[in-house]
């Protein structure tokens, strides 16, 4: 009877198995390969997510201080000493060089860039005046303590108009750190028109003071918070009508602190482009504080529209610094100054080194060159309306 016997193991042999490792080293190579990928895709996509929300709070931030620029009663122009027309709640500096000295392209004005954190060349650079980061305060004749000699301002613990209360903005009158010396705007009830010579048309204010305001604390008993002006030296002189005038108390209804910001495009210090607020203590002194507000906001331009036809609209031809008409627009122009055009430009982190592709930049830009087309950029462009001025009329 013939036995039956099972086949011997022989197991894989050596060339087998250097052939299944070599498919294996290929398979776990593709894998990691389309992870790192993958992983690459998801990191940019997270810059560009980021991109797109610092853009927003870049614009944001922009639009609200521009919407309020001239609170309190500021003019866009003012009649200056000489009796012809300057910019005065806003201001551009159009295409800047990388300097600590920032040109205006509207007015006659030099403001000054604290060292390091000088303009990027090529941006724009813009000034905003108003009453915005502080309440306006409620004030009448009764306030001053002697009107021949109106250097005293008496604000009381409630509102003279709706009774309410006041302290916590005492509370923050009494910091000197923050608002001793700040400039405070004072509205009075005479009227102020601002009449331009080269167009048509009027803008109707009420006349403003620009004084030096001191906390003084109580006076005696009083329950009187008390603010003094320095008259003698007095911040923002020429741009008070006339030149200089006492504050008729009789005629005062509105006071409060006057906030002068800048905007524009500056290097952190990482060397990576921001947005970057300066706040401005006085036309002499320069600025004393520089806020990086948005980092990776590369590139800032402003246009401005300007109403000189006085027709309620803006064509082509009425929007200044732009690609239509590069030129600034004059004082009496400025006049008529209905809209403010912004474009932002921010970019990602990181750049992506497979990435050469132009961006869409706004108008009056350079192109981008070098190592600036590795990075991904978002663009926006919004128009603010003022909405605290009096609009050209005939």
């Amino acid at each position: 009877m013939r036995s039956i016997t099972s086949p011997v193991n022989r197991g894989f042999s050596l060339l087998e198995a250097m052939v299944a490792l070599l498919l294996l080293t290929v398979i776990i190579g593709a894998f990691l390969a389309m992870l790192n990928t993958f992983s690459g895709l998801v990191k940019i996509q997270g810059n560009i997510a980021d991109t797109t929300e610092n853009m927003r709070y870049t614009m944001a931030a922009l639009v609200r201080v521009t919407r309020m620029a001239g609170t309190g009663g500021l003019p866009v122009v003012y009649p200056d000493a000489g009796g012809t027309l300057a910019p005065l709640a806003v201001d551009v500096a159009d295409n800047v060089a990388a300097s600590t000295t920032i040109t205006s392209a509207v007015s006659t004005d030099d403001w000054t860039a604290i060292a390091g954190r000088t303009p990027v060349a090529g941006t724009d650079v813009l000034r905003i005046r108003g009453v915005m980061t502080s309440p306006q305060y409620d004030v009448f004749g009764g306030n001053f303590d002697d009107p021949t000699n109106p250097t005293t301002l008496d604000v009381p613990e409630t509102s003279p108009w709706n009774t309410d209360p006041l302290n916590p903005l005492l509370n923050d009158m009494s910091e000197p750190t923050d608002n001793s010396g700040r400039p405070f705007l004072i509205s009075l009830q005479f009227p102020l028109d601002i009449v331009p010579t080269s167009i048509a048309g009027v803008r109707r204010y009420a006349t403003y003071r620009i004084v030096e305001a001191t906390y003084a604390g109580k006076s005696g008993s009083s329950p009187n918070e008390e603010l003094t002006f320095n008259i003698d030296d007095q911040v923002y002189k020429s741009f008070n009508p006339g030149g200089f005038a006492p504050v008729p108390s009789n005629q005062a209804f509105a006071a409060g602190y006057l906030d002068d910001f800048i905007f524009y495009i500056a290097l952190n210090n990482f060397g990576e482009p921001s947005l970057y607020r300066l706040r401005i203590n006085d036309s002499g002194a320069g600025p004393y504080t520089a806020e990086e507000l948005v980092p990776n906001v590369s590139n800032f331009q402003v246009a401005l529209g300007c109403d000189i036809n006085v027709d309620g609209s803006l064509t082509a031809n009425e929007w200044f610094l732009s690609e239509g008409v590069p030129a600034a627009p004059s004082a009496d122009q400025m006049a008529g100054l209905r809209e403010v055009r912004l474009s932002v430009v921010s970019r990602t982190q990181d750049p992506d080194l497979k990435w050469t592709a132009d961006a869409d930049m706004p108008e009056n830009s350079a192109n981008l060159s070098g190592d600036d087309l590795r990075y991904r950029y978002r663009t926006i462009t919004v128009r603010v309306a003022l909405r605290s001025h009096p609009q050209l009329s005939l």
